[in-house]
């Protein structure tokens, strides 16, 4: 995790977050496994600070803007996890198709011009 990134709402910055991870490891691990086995993801986990960017053209416009969401700390470092668990899966069970080359690394688009 970047130490440089922005807080959550619950104020946790990621710098101080690494300083006592070997302190939350444990209680963080037992969360983490019960959000894989139920599949239910801790309240606190979900809730964001939203900001509007403005884009461009006209100000007064809503459609003009886009939310920027800043979620806590620990709901990245499960998201991360969620994304390892998922790729492994896929990876196991040879998905998706050797073609598809967004979105995986060392499956640069570059090749999928040399597969045309």
């Amino acid at each position: 995790m970047k130490v440089n990134k922005s807080d959550g709402y619950d104020e946790m910055s990621p710098r101080v977050i690494k300083e006592i991870s070997d302190n939350v490891v444990k209680p963080l691990t037992y969360i983490f496994n019960r959000t894989f086995l139920t599949g239910i993801i801790p309240n606190e986990f979900k809730m964001a600070i939203a900001t509007p960017v403005f884009k461009s053209n006209d100000k007064e416009s809503f459609s003009n803007y886009r939310p920027i969401s800043v979620l806590p700390c620990f709901s990245k470092i499960l998201e991360k996890l969620m994304c390892k668990r998922i790729i492994k899966f896929l990876d196991k069970h040879n998905t998706p198709n050797e073609h598809q080359y967004g979105f995986r690394k060392k499956h640069l688009t570059d090749h999928a011009m040399l597969d045309l």
